[in-house]
C-alpha cells in the first residue's frame, strides 16, 4: 500500500489540477502515509521494546542485504542456465531440438533481465538507506547532546513548535495561526518525515528593504533609516500579498544594531508583515541552493501585484 501511495503522489503531480483541488487530495494522501507510519512504529515497538531508531533501521537494513544476496544468487542461477543451453545447442544435431532451447534461452533472457533491474533497485535503494544510516546516527548522537528543553537554550526562542535564532524577530504571530497557515507533512520514498510543505497556493515572500522597498541606505549611515521614503508601489503590493494569506520576511542586510529603527519604521510606514531576518551577506551576487522550490525576482523600479512568466536561462547542478 506504501508503495502504492507514492506511486500516487508521483502521478498527482504531473497531473493538471486546480490547486485546490490537488492540495486537498496530497494532503488524504499524506494523511494515509502518516497512518501507515504510525502502524508500522507500532508493530515495530511491539516487535522489539527499548530498541533504538538507529536499531530498528538495522534490522530493516539487514533484511534488505538478504534479499540482495538471494537475487544476485538467482542471477547466477540464469546465467548458468543460459551457459549451458548454448553448450546444448552447438553440441545437438537436431534442428528441432534447437530450436527449442534457443525459444528457451529467450524465456531465460526474459527472466534474467527481470532480475537485474530488480536488483539495480535493490541496489539503489541500499545507497539511499545507508546515507540514511548516517542521518540517523547524526541525529540519536544531537538528541543524546541536547536531550532537555531547548526552547530557550543558546539565546534561542521557540513559537508554535518551531525554533528561530534570536535574529528572527516577529511581527504580529498570530497571522500565521494553524487556522490560516497549514504545513503539509510530507515523507520521502522510505517513509521518513521530512520537511513539511505549504500549500502551493500560499508563497513564502523573503523581499529586501534597502533599494527595494525604500530608498538604498547603507548601514553606515543608520540616521537616514528613520526617514527613508517607501516606495507606494511596494506597500501596495506587498500589504496585498499579506492579506491573500501569503507569508511576508523581510530579509536585509541591516543588522542587530538597526532592529528598532527598522520595525518602527516598517510599522509608521503601513507595511504589514510576518517576521524581519536581519545580518544577510552584504554585497549581492546572490546564489541560493535549496532542496525546496524556489522562485526569483530581481527588483528593478518597479512593484505589481501579480507576476508574469518569462523564459530565462538558470544555472543548476550537472544531471
Amino acid at each position: 500500500m506504501f508503495d502504492e501511495l507514492v506511486q500516487l503522489q508521483k502521478e498527482l503531480k504531473e497531473k493538471d489540477l486546480q490547486r485546490k483541488d490537488k492540495d486537498f487530495i496530497l494532503a488524504r494522501i499524506n494523511e494515509c502515509f502518516k497512518s501507515i507510519r504510525e502502524k508500522r512504529e507500532t508493530q515495530q515497538n511491539h516487535k522489539g521494546q527499548g530498541e533504538s531508531g538507529h536499531e530498528k533501521f538495522h534490522k530493516r537494513f539487514e533484511g534488505l542485504l538478504t534479499a540482495i544476496k538471494r537475487i544476485e544468487q538467482s542471477i547466477e542461477f540464469e546465467e548458468k542456465n543460459i551457459f549451458f543451453e548454448n553448450k546444448r545447442i552447438a553440441t545437438t544435431d537436431g534442428q528441432l531440438e534447437a530450436q527449442i532451447r534457443v525459444a528457451k534461452i529467450k524465456m531465460i533472457e526474459e527472466r534474467l533481465k527481470s532480475k537485474q533491474a530488480k536488483l539495480t533497485e535493490l541496489l539503489e535503494t541500499k545507497a539511499k538507506l545507508e546515507i540514511l544510516d548516517e542521518k540517523i546516527k547524526k541525529r540519536e548522537e544531537k538528541n543524546k547532546k541536547h536531550s532537555g528543553d531547548c526552547s530557550e537554550s543558546n539565546g534561542s526562542h521557540s513559537r508554535g513548535g518551531i525554533i528561530f535564532s534570536t535574529q528572527v524577530y516577529f511581527y504580529n504571530f498570530t497571522n500565521m495561526s494553524k487556522d490560516n497557515i497549514q504545513l503539509h507533512k510530507l515523507f520521502d520514498d522510505q517513509g521518513q518525515l521530512i520537511s513539511p510543505g505549504l500549500p502551493e497556493e500560499i508563497k513564502n515572500f523573503l523581499i529586501d528593504i534597502d533599494g527595494t522597498i525604500c530608498d538604498d541606505i547603507p548601514n553606515e549611515e543608520p540616521e537616514r533609516m528613520k526617514t527613508a521614503e517607501a516606495y507606494p508601489d511596494a506597500l501596495k503590493a506587498i500589504n496585498h500579498w499579506f492579506e491573500e494569506g501569503h507569508i511576508i520576511t523581510f530579509f536585509t542586510s541591516r543588522t542587530d544594531a538597526h532592529k528598532d529603527i527598522t520595525e518602527n519604521w516598517l510599522k509608521s510606514n503601513g507595511f504589514k508583515y510576518h517576521f524581519l531576518l536581519l545580518n544577510k551577506p552584504r554585497g549581492g551576487n546572490y546564489h541560493w541552493i535549496d532542496n525546496h522550490l524556489i522562485r526569483a525576482t530581481r527588483y528593478e523600479g518597479k512593484f505589481t501585484k501579480e507576476f508574469i512568466e518569462i523564459t530565462k536561462k538558470v544555472q543548476v547542478f550537472e544531471p
